[in-house]
C-alpha cells in the first residue's frame, strides 16, 4: 500500500475565517460550478487509490481504513490519500498517520469515501489534470429516505456509487440512473479484545449499558436524549444498572454536550464519557459492556450496534433504517416506533416532506428492563449477532463483496493493466 504527503492545513484554517453565510455560498454553490469533472466513460484501470479521512473517528473514517486493509491484503495496486485536515477534526488518537500526495495524472480508479456534498471541494484539491481520466466511485451514505438537492445534482462527479446499506443504496437509487451496489462496513473485532470493566468504572455485577454520539452527527438523529430517558424510566436510580454515554467532540459542540448533561439531572447510574478512545481501546469498552443502546431516528448503517453485535452484545436499538440489514428478532432487540416527519432544529436535514422514526422510549424501556434480567436471552441474541455479523460483515465478507464489484470493472488482484 503506497502512502505519500499533501498539506492542506494552510486552506482548513483559511475556510474557518469566513463568516458562515460565506462558507455555505462557496461550499454548495460555488465550488460544484468549478470543480473539475472525469471524463464522461473512462476505462476503469489501476491503481485503485482510497481517499478517505482517515483520521476521523465518523463512519466514512471507518470505512476508508477498513476498505483500504482489504484491497491491501487482497494484492490490489492501492494508494492512499487522507483528505481528513480539509474538512473535518483528525480526532482518532494513536491512528498511524497517512502521508500522501496527489494521485498521479492518468487512468486510475478513485474510491472517494466522501458524500455527494464534499466531492466537489475534494476534486478541486486534486485537479483536472489528475481526474481526467479517473474512474470514480463514490462510497457514501444518508439517512433519509430521499437525498438532499444538492447531493443529487453532485452524483454527476462520479460513475459509480457504493453504500453501505441497502437503506442508503434506495436512496441514492430514486436520485440517479447510475450503478448504485451495497458494498457493507466491515465489522471485524480484533482477535486480542478482552473485557476490562474496571478500566471503565463498571463493577462486576453490574447490568452495563452504552449508548455513544458523535456529536457532528447532530442530537436529533441520533436522539441520546431519548436513550437517557428510556434508561432512567427502566432503572430510575437503581445502582445494579449503569448507562455509559460516550460522546464524541463534546469540546467542539458545547450547545449540545449541555443539552445531554441537562438531560442526566444528577443521575447517579449515569456515566459520561468524553475521553478520545483509539480503536482498540474503543471494541475493549464495547466488550466490557452488557448491551448497547441506539434511540436514533434514523441511520445509515448504524456502526455502533453493529460493532457491539460482531462482539456478541446484545443491540437494543429502533427497529428502522440502515441498522435493519443485520438487524432481526431474532439476534438482537428492536425498539417500536412510528414515522413522523422529520425535524431537525441544528439544519442538518431537511424536511421536504421527508419522514424518519419516533422511537417509543416506553417499549426500549422494557426492553431494557427484560435484557437486565434475562441473562440467558442476553448470550442467546448474542451469539446470533455475532454468527449474523461474522457471516455477512466480516472482513472475508466484504472482501468477497469489494473483489466482486472491481472484477467486474476488469480490476483484479495483483493485475497490471494490458489493454490498449
Amino acid at each position: 500500500m503506497v502512502q505519500t504527503k499533501y498539506d492542506d492545513r494552510f486552506l482548513q484554517k483559511a475556510w474557518r475565517t469566513l463568516p458562515k453565510w460565506a462558507r455555505r455560498l462557496i461550499f454548495h454553490e460555488l465550488i460544484p460550478l468549478i470543480a473539475p469533472r472525469p471524463s464522461r466513460q473512462p476505462i476503469p484501470k489501476p491503481p485503485v487509490t482510497v481517499l478517505a479521512p482517515f483520521s476521523s473517528s465518523i463512519g466514512i473514517g471507518w470505512g476508508g481504513r477498513e476498505n483500504a486493509k482489504i484491497l491491501d491484503s487482497a494484492g490490489f495496486d492501492t494508494h492512499l490519500f487522507d483528505w481528513t485536515s480539509l474538512l473535518f477534526s483528525s480526532d482518532l488518537p494513536n491512528s498511524k498517520p497517512v502521508t500522501q500526495q496527489k494521485p498521479d495524472a492518468g487512468p486510475g480508479v478513485l474510491l472517494f469515501h466522501a458524500n455527494p456534498n464534499h466531492l466537489p471541494v475534494l476534486l478541486l484539491q486534486l485537479g483536472k489534470r489528475v481526474i481526467a481520466e479517473k474512474y470514480v466511485i463514490g462510497y457514501a451514505v444518508w439517512e433519509l429516505p430521499r437525498l438532499p438537492p444538492d447531493w443529487e445534482h453532485n452524483l454527476r462527479f462520479v460513475h459509480n456509487i457504493w453504500c453501505p446499506s441497502s437503506f442508503a443504496a434506495k436512496a441514492f437509487r430514486k436520485a440517479t440512473d447510475k450503478p448504485v451496489h451495497v458494498v457493507p462496513h466491515c465489522i471485524d473485532p480484533p482477535d486480542d479484545i478482552v473485557p476490562e470493566r474496571e478500566r471503565f468504572g463498571i463493577a462486576r455485577d453490574l447490568f452495563a449499558v452504552l449508548t455513544a454520539i458523535h456529536l457532528g452527527s447532530g442530537l436529533s438523529r441520533k436522539n441520546p436524549l431519548a436513550a437517557i430517558e428510556a434508561f432512567r424510566s427502566a432503572f430510575p436510580n437503581d445502582q445494579k444498572a449503569v448507562l455509559l454515554v460516550k460522546v464524541s467532540q463534546a469540546d467542539a459542540y458545547p450547545d449540545r454536550m449541555k443539552e445531554i448533561e441537562l438531560g442526566l439531572e444528577s443521575a447517579e447510574n449515569i456515566c459520561v464519557i468524553k475521553d478520545m478512545l483509539n480503536e482498540k481501546d474503543y471494541w475493549t469498552l464495547l466488550a466490557s459492556i452488557d448491551a448497547v443502546l441506539s434511540l436514533h431516528r434514523s441511520e445509515g448503517f448504524g456502526l455502533i450496534p453493529a460493532q457491539a453485535m460482531a462482539l456478541g452484545k446484545l443491540a437494543i436499538a429502533t427497529g428502522w433504517s440502515g441498522n435493519m440489514d443485520y438487524m432481526t428478532t431474532e439476534n438482537s432487540l428492536p425498539i417500536d416506533y412510528s414515522l413522523v416527519p422529520v425535524e431537525d432544529p441544528e439544519g442538518n436535514y431537511f424536511a421536504d416532506g421527508q419522514k424518519w422514526a419516533e422511537p417509543d422510549v416506553g417499549h426500549a424501556a422494557a426492553l431494557l428492563r427484560q435484557a437486565a434480567k434475562d441473562k440467558a436471552m442476553r448470550r442467546s441474541l448474542g451469539k446470533a449477532a455475532a454468527r449474523t455479523l461474522h457471516d455477512g460483515f466480516s472482513r472475508k465478507a466484504v472482501a468477497q463483496v469489494i473483489q466482486s464489484q472491481l472484477s467486474d470493472l476488469g480490476i483484479t488482484p495483483g493485475s497490471n493493466d494490458q489493454r490498449p
